[in-house]
């Protein structure tokens, strides 16, 4: 599961590497810092993987689920290391959404700025990639986006429903009820995104050739999602759909490639603060 998406920062690894060298910590920042041993044979890397899993083991000693303050009985790195998340949650509710749409800019991001791994390389970047929030549509109305697909998961489809009006549809399917529901997500968004290789060099959509999902996921003027999971404990199935407010065209180009950030609409600018290759 996400606890959020994270973005690796280059200045953020210069400030940890100045403090290992005796800067004074960076303000608004905050380190925690381990020694290791330095042996004969230096395993560098095994020495730090172990270290922070004796971090993790201090974030997963303590219940964050019911509260986050920081306590007398928490151990003084657990609260820096760790995230919460809920526990397994009822169908549909509002963490599914939110999840789905920290995971979603993140890969928008990650071919935005051309870093998608593709099979023979990457992803080209996109210039005008639109940043996206999550929708559950008008509340004082019965079929608002969010109870529509609510509605499409009910019965764990195997093969995936017809989408809602102007709205393009990715469909998970999974025969287990091992999964929570934030891990079925995962599991979907993961899938989908690997659709990036099948993709060919002109980036042009080609219906039911084997990249639907991605491009549905992809396509730059998107900027809401809507998603719903389901757990049918009865049939022992498990299903995710997400639902898009952007339909792609057949044979026309699922984002337009460039420079990251160089055709934003007006009214939007480069997300740069959140690490860049989005216009929100």
């Amino acid at each position: 599961m996400w606890p959020r998406a994270l973005l690796w920062d280059c200045d953020i690894e210069k400030y940890a590497s100045d403090i290992m060298c005796g800067a004074a910590p960076v303000k608004n920042y905050y380190n925690i810092t381990a020694t290791l041993k330095n042996k004969k044979d230096c395993d560098i890397a095994g020495q730090t993987k172990t270290q922070l899993k004796k971090w993790w083991d201090e974030c997963t000693a303590i219940d964050l689920t019911q509260s986050v303050k920081y306590t007398a009985e928490a151990k003084k790195n657990a609260p820096t290391f760790s995230h919460p998340w809920s526990k397994r949650n009822p169908l549909y509710k509002g963490e599914v959404n939110r999840r789905g749409s920290s995971a979603l800019p993140y890969y928008r991001r990650l071919v935005a700025t051309g870093w998608q791994e593709v099979k023979d390389g990457y992803a080209p970047r996109a210039k005008a990639m639109l940043g996206v929030k999550y929708g559950c549509g008008n509340s004082s109305v019965l079929d608002n986006i969010g109870n529509l697909t609510k509605i499409l998961v009910e019965n764990c489809p195997k093969n995936p429903p017809q989408a809602s009006i102007g709205f393009s549809l990715n469909h998970y399917y999974n025969r287990t009820l091992q999964l929570s529901a934030e891990e079925l997500l995962e599991a979907a968004i993961t899938k989908w995104v690997n659709e990036a290789s099948a993709v060919g060099k002109d980036n042009k959509y080609k219906k039911d050739a084997g990249f639907n999902n991605y491009a549905n996921m992809m396509h730059d003027k998107v900027n809401q999602v809507t998603c719903a999971v389901n757990v049918c404990t009865r049939s022992g199935e498990s299903a995710v759909i997400c639902q898009y407010n952007e339909i792609p065209d057949d044979e026309e180009v699922i984002y337009q490639l460039g420079t990251p950030c160089k055709g934003c609409p007006s009214g939007t600018s480069c997300d740069n603060n959140l690490g860049g290759g989005l216009c929100v």
